[in-house]
């Protein structure tokens, strides 16, 4: 399973930490040639993997996996909307037994994590642009010192 940009981002993110793909692997306890792949886009990481990386580089799955640009600018405010979104959706997709279903079958764990990461990604592109529609132009940093 290949997403077109997850490997752009597992390479920005070794990159800005100044680490080789050896040292990245070590860290993460693979091979060197599975963080090639992953950064060439011929394999996607498993998401035992993913979570180590998220851990690692202290950034969201869904930004290891590429739904996320890195310069997402969130205060701590937005960060617990968004948490709260999140939480919210999830409770209302659980089943009596607390696990999340479809079609009446809980999910297995990789595919939980998937949506949960989708779903996440989805609540913060909409935050993103509600924050762009609604923010005064005043407000707004276009790469110049205002004060």
């Amino acid at each position: 399973m290949t997403t077109p940009m997850h490997h752009n981002a597992i390479k920005q993110l070794r990159e800005s930490r100044g680490l080789t793909q050896a040292q990245l692997a070590e860290q993460l306890g693979v091979s060197y040639q599975a963080v090639s792949t992953w950064e060439n886009g011929l394999k996607m990481p498993r998401m035992g993997v993913i979570e180590k990386l998220s851990d690692f580089f202290g950034v969201p799955k869904s930004q290891i996996m590429g739904w996320e640009p890195q310069e997402a600018s969130f205060n701590a405010r937005d960060e617990r909307d968004i948490q709260k979104s999140l939480d919210h959706v999830l409770s209302a997709l659980e089943g009596e037994q607390g696990a999340l279903l479809f079609d009446g079958e809980p999910l297995d764990d990789e595919t939980k994590e998937l949506l949960i990461a989708s779903l996440e990604r989805s609540i913060r592109m909409a935050k993103a642009m509600a924050k762009e529609k609604y923010t005064p132009e005043k407000y707004k940093s276009h790469g110049k010192n205002h004060q």
